[in-house]
C-alpha cells in the first residue's frame, strides 16, 4: 500500500490521482472517502456519487490534508486483440482470419470497456467529457514551459466550467439519464455527509435576499459547495412561485438562475420564503 500526503500542488495530485490504481482510496477536507472502479472513475460508498479524475482533484484535491491510499502495482487485464492482431489484419489476404479478429476488436471496445472513462452510470455526454478531460491532461503533459501551463491552466478551468454547465443541460433535455434530480441527489449527498436535511416546498415571492450562490455544479446538478463560500454574499432573488428548498441547520439551499443559493440562517432566523 502507498500512502500520498500533503500533496499541495495541482500537478503532482491530479498525477497521484490518474495513476492511482483501481481499489485505491481518497479523501481529504473531512469529507467520506473515494474508491477508484476505474481508470477515470471514482465512487463515494457513502452518498453514491460518482466522479471522474478531474472532478475528484475539485472536490478533494486541494485540500492539504489530501490522501490516497492504495495498491503500487496492479495487473493489468489482457487485451482481447493486441497491435500484432491489429497489424495482422491490416496485413491479412485471409478474409475469414481478418473477419474474426476484426469481431473480436469490436467486442473489445464494446459500451462497457469504452465506458470506462465514464462508467456505465454516466451519461454518454459525460462519458464524451471524460475522454475531453483525458486529452487535456495529455495536452498540459506535453508544456514544458512553466509560464504556458499557468496560461493553460487558467484557460482550461474556464473551459472545464463551460463544459461541464453545458454537458449537464444536454443531459437533462436529450438523454433524461441523470439517476435522481438535483434537489433529491444534493439532500442524499448531504445526509451522507452526516448533515440533517430534508426537502420542502416552498413558496417566494421574488424578493431580494443577500445568499452565497454558486453556477459551479457536478453531473447530476448537485453544485460543487466550497465554490458557494469562493464568491462571498451576493444579492439575489428568490424564485416567485413554488420551488423547492433544502433545509439544513446552517443553510436553506435552493435552485435558481442556473445555479445554488445558499441563504444562511445565522443572517435569517425567519425563511425568506414561505414552506
Amino acid at each position: 500500500m502507498i500512502k500520498l500526503k500533503n500533496i499541495l500542488t495541482e500537478e503532482s495530485a491530479m498525477k497521484a490521482i490518474i495513476n492511482a490504481k483501481k481499489g485505491a482510496k481518497a479523501s481529504g477536507g473531512g469529507y467520506s472517502s473515494w474508491t477508484k472502479i476505474g481508470n477515470n472513475s471514482w465512487k463515494n460508498k457513502k452518498t453514491g456519487r460518482l466522479s471522474h479524475n478531474a472532478g475528484l482533484y475539485d472536490r478533494i484535491g486541494e485540500f492539504s490534508d489530501f490522501v490516497i491510499e492504495g495498491k503500487l502495482n496492479e495487473a493489468k487485464p489482457k487485451p482481447l486483440v493486441s497491435k500484432k492482431d491489429i497489424k495482422d489484419i491490416e496485413k491479412s489476404g485471409n478474409i475469414d482470419i481478418a473477419y474474426k479478429k476484426a469481431m473480436a476488436l469490436l467486442k473489445s471496445l464494446s459500451e462497457g470497456n469504452v465506458n470506462e472513462y465514464g462508467g456505465a452510470e454516466f451519461s454518454k455526454i459525460t462519458a464524451l467529457q471524460n475522454f475531453l478531460t483525458i486529452d487535456l491532461d495529455k495536452f498540459e503533459k506535453g508544456l514544458k514551459d512553466s509560464k504556458h501551463k499557468a496560461i493553460y491552466k487558467k484557460a482550461r478551468k474556464q473551459f472545464m466550467g463551460t463544459v461541464s454547465a453545458v454537458a449537464f443541460e444536454h443531459s437533462k433535455l436529450h438523454e433524461g439519464k441523470l439517476n435522481e434530480d438535483a434537489v433529491a441527489s444534493f439532500t442524499k449527498e448531504l445526509n451522507g455527509e452526516r448533515i440533517k436535511a430534508k426537502v420542502y416546498t416552498a413558496t417566494g415571492d421574488g424578493k431580494t435576499v443577500e445568499a452565497q450562490f454558486t453556477n459551479k455544479k457536478w453531473d447530476d446538478g448537485v453544485p460543487v459547495t466550497k465554490n458557494l463560500t469562493r464568491g462571498g454574499y451576493k444579492s439575489l432573488k428568490t424564485p416567485r412561485g413554488k420551488f423547492k428548498v433544502i433545509e439544513t441547520d446552517k443553510f436553506f439551499y435552493y435552485e435558481i438562475n442556473n445555479g445554488w443559493a445558499a441563504v444562511s440562517r445565522k443572517r435569517y432566523s425567519t425563511p425568506p420564503f414561505e414552506y
